[in-house]
């Protein structure tokens, strides 16, 4: 199988930063950030029934 070119890294422009940070922060004031609740990872589990085969 051939090889894939590597991607090259953009270097970003300080117009582009403070695009990118205008844009996080309305998404922030619109969006509420959700967290997950802590569990057990998928591949951890010694059952694929995740409680379901009650």
């Amino acid at each position: 199988m051939p090889m894939r070119p590597r991607r090259r890294r953009v270097e970003q422009t300080p117009e582009m930063i403070r695009a990118s940070q205008a844009m996080i922060a309305d998404y922030l004031k619109t969006n509420k950030a959700t967290v997950c609740p802590p569990a057990y990872a998928m591949g951890s589990l010694k059952s694929t029934a995740f409680g379901l085969d009650v």
